[in-house]
């Protein structure tokens, strides 16, 4: 399973969104999906994991594809958010 950072926030000098997955195991990973809001999480399973279509996650969850599309941007970007948090407390408890 593999997990893509895009990133639009800004970034420390000596902090890196790749440092954030090098530190976190899969584990943490799949602890910060099941924190995603159901309608979130279920979108983004079925796309990213799953590999369904916005089409196809339209018709069985009853939603329209734009809202697939929507929920699948705003889990990324929690995800994104919740990634590089974890990370920088990582960095602090490795520091302490």
């Amino acid at each position: 399973m593999a997990f893509v950072v895009i990133s639009d926030l800004p970034t420390d000098d000596h902090f890196s969104d790749d440092d954030v997955l090098d530190k976190l195991n899969a584990e943490d990973i799949f602890r910060l999906v099941l924190e995603l809001p159901t309608g979130y999480r279920t979108v983004f399973n079925l796309h990213a994991i799953e590999g369904w279509e916005h089409k196809e996650i339209s018709k069985a969850l009853g939603i329209s594809e734009g809202t697939s599309k929507s929920q699948l941007n705003k889990a990324r970007k929690l995800l994104q958010k919740n990634l590089s948090q974890q990370g920088l407390i990582y960095e602090q408890r490795k520091t302490k």
